[in-house]
């Protein structure tokens, strides 16, 4: 009897007391596990800077240096932000030059470098319109040698209809002034230091 109960423990111990037809799943290697988690690594993809033309490369290094000495250490601009209104810009340029003339008169105070960067980088073909709005000037009551330069100044827009336009002297007497109707090849006026000069829905101005 004692025999018998040895043979069976000696079966038992044998077979690892596992049930019959249950496969062993087999237990990778540390090594093997490791090589898997480097491979999975070497596999994930990095992100990489968007692919830029050479004139947006060109427009976003001039922001970047009109703007170098209020970076801090390691900030870099909004790219995205600044393309998106470059783009504006030269959609404007090319849709109504007129209108980004204007667009560069008024925003040559506030904001000149991305007017400019946009204009003759991002847009050369449009150079001219920077060129036009930083010299000229728009609608308004303006002093000679104060707001802008003496010289002759000619209207950007054409044709010009239901323009006034007015030189005063500097106690206020008209020197001259006109009111244009209608102008198919606009207007052109020389004005001298120490005038006044008001113009009245005529566009911007631009040096002649």
């Amino acid at each position: 009897m004692m025999r018998l109960f040895l043979a069976v423990a000696a079966i038992v111990l044998a077979a690892g007391c596992a049930p019959a037809g249950t496969p062993q799943a087999a237990q990778p290697s540390s090594a093997a596990s490791d090589s898997a988690t480097a491979n999975e690594t070497s596999e994930t993809p990095t992100p990489s800077s968007p692919a830029r033309s050479r004139a947006e490369t060109a427009f976003l290094a001039a922001i970047t240096k009109a703007f170098a000495d209020t970076l801090d250490d390691g900030e870099t601009i909004a790219e995205e932000a600044y393309l998106e209104d470059g783009r504006e810009i030269c959609e404007l340029a090319a849709d109504s030059p007129w209108e980004a003339v204007q667009g560069v008169i008024d925003n040559l105070e506030t904001d000149e470098a991305t007017q400019r960067a946009a204009l003759t980088q991002l847009c050369p073909k449009h150079r001219k319109v920077w060129q036009a709005g930083a010299t000229g000037f728009g609608d308004g009551e303006h002093t000679v040698g104060k707001d802008l330069r003496p010289g002759t100044y000619r209207t950007w827009r054409r044709p010009v209809t239901d323009c006034y336009w007015e030189r005063s002297a500097g106690n206020g007497r008209i020197i001259d002034n006109q009111l244009v109707t209608n102008a198919p090849r606009g207007i052109t006026v020389t004005v001298r230091a120490g005038e006044g000069f008001t113009s009245r829905d005529c566009g911007p101005w631009v040096r002649a």
